[in-house]
């Protein structure tokens, strides 16, 4: 039996992809996504001025 891997678009039109490729296509793109995510996190840390470490320190 071969797999079909579906694709949601921004429009709600589904695609579907029933290449044998379209599943390794398709673990790249979750790679791809969850790594954006994990980047984000990082970039969007709150830091602290250096008046208010100073201000906590004294």
């Amino acid at each position: 039996m071969q797999k079909a891997i579906v694709y949601r678009a921004y429009n709600g039109m589904e695609i579907i992809d029933t290449r044998p490729e379209a599943e390794i296509a398709y673990e790249n793109m979750r790679y791809a996504e969850e790594l954006y995510v994990k980047r984000n996190k990082r970039q969007n840390k709150n830091h602290k001025s250096f008046a208010e470490i100073l201000s906590a320190l004294l």
